[in-house]
């Protein structure tokens, strides 16, 4: 029989397995997405909120974009994440820091 006690690993696995905030297709417009060619996806900052902590700028790729939001990828600790920010979350970056975290 397995403990329900909670221990700073089980929180801690939970706390990180919650999702990034992105919006909802409605908040694209009317205006349609442009995609960006695989291996010509931009690098930018994103700004990046979480419903259970600060957001956080981050380092990622534009994967689409239109005049009001930009579909964007990034990675974390369980993986990549796609989502979906307003556009003025997204700063470029310099392409030469690509996959840098400090760019």
């Amino acid at each position: 029989m397995g403990s329900n006690k909670v221990t700073d690993e089980k929180l801690r696995q939970v706390i990180e397995a919650v999702p990034p905030v992105t919006l909802p297709p409605r908040a694209h417009g009317p205006q349609e997405l442009e995609w960006e060619p695989v291996g010509e996806q931009p690098p930018v900052w994103i700004w990046v909120q979480w419903p259970d902590r600060v957001a956080e700028q981050v380092p990622g790729f534009v994967v689409a974009s239109n005049d009001r939001v930009c579909v964007v990828r990034f990675e974390t600790d369980r993986g990549t994440r796609q989502v979906t920010v307003w556009r003025p979350a997204v700063r470029r970056r310099s392409p030469q820091l690509r996959g840098s975290a400090t760019a």
